[in-house]
């Protein structure tokens, strides 16, 4: 399976900055557009940043995600860690306990 690789959100903001700059241009190219031309024009703009919110988006839901898997695995190593410690105090008091 190939891994997609994300973008960074600086990468994002390149790209959105590269498709505004490139509609800008596209308007300045020619000073005559009819209302269709512009609708359409401002309707494929929109399509494509809403586009990279959606990626964005997803990959926020990821990453809370991924937060969310290592806050449950450091509390269940916290708690794994805490028993060695109790078990080991165990010891040590049936140790002195021998020993004595």
């Amino acid at each position: 399976m190939i891994k997609k690789q994300k973008m960074t959100c600086l990468q994002q903001e390149s790209k959105v900055k590269r498709i505004k700059t490139h509609y800008e241009n596209q308007l300045r190219r020619s000073k005559i557009w009819t209302q269709a031309e512009l609708i359409a024009l401002k309707k494929k703009y929109e399509s494509e940043i809403q586009k990279i919110t959606q990626e964005l988006e997803l990959h926020a839901q990821e990453l809370q995600s991924k937060l969310e898997y290592h806050q449950e695995m450091n509390d269940a190593q916290r708690v794994m860690l805490e028993d060695a410690i109790d078990y080991c105090k165990q010891l040590e008091e049936k140790l002195e306990s021998i020993t004595t």
